[in-house]
């Protein structure tokens, strides 16, 4: 799936999240309801 040093966060559409920025870093949006992946985004 993700190489295993890889910085990856799942965050949910409707979850609070921190807002600090890291360019390494993989954000995996996601609908609560229904699991599916909505948008991806280095944030």
């Amino acid at each position: 799936m993700f190489p295993a040093d890889a910085v990856v966060r799942f965050v949910c559409t409707e979850c609070a999240m921190t807002r600090d920025y890291r360019s390494d870093r993989l954000t995996v949006f996601y609908d609560a309801a229904s699991g599916v992946i909505e948008n991806v985004r280095c944030v």
